[in-house]
């Protein structure tokens, strides 16, 4: 486990079976990304951020949904904060 002050060591795994650049995007299978306050202000320092604004939409939060049909609004953060989601697809083309 990474404490304060540790190394942390980051990977990934990518699927290399179908290049998303040229790839249908069939509904529903797509790869949805949400992007923070955080990711704008390293999207800004690396002078991307108004060309990735173009792409994506305000969520104020999430909608849940109860077994019994209820449904009730989870706020992302507080009043005026929002994350911002657009689909992998959107920003690779």
């Amino acid at each position: 486990m990474s404490g304060v002050g540790s190394s942390t060591y980051w990977y990934g795994a990518l699927n290399v079976s179908v290049d998303i650049r040229t790839a249908k995007i069939v509904v529903g299978r797509s790869i949805n990304l949400a992007l923070s306050t955080r990711g704008l202000a390293a999207l800004e320092a690396v002078g991307l951020k108004d060309e990735v604004l173009q792409k994506v939409i305000p969520m104020y939060g999430r909608m849940i949904h109860e077994r019994d049909g209820q449904r009730w609004e989870y706020p992302y953060g507080t009043a005026g904060q929002v994350s911002r989601d657009t689909q992998t697809a959107r920003l690779v083309r």
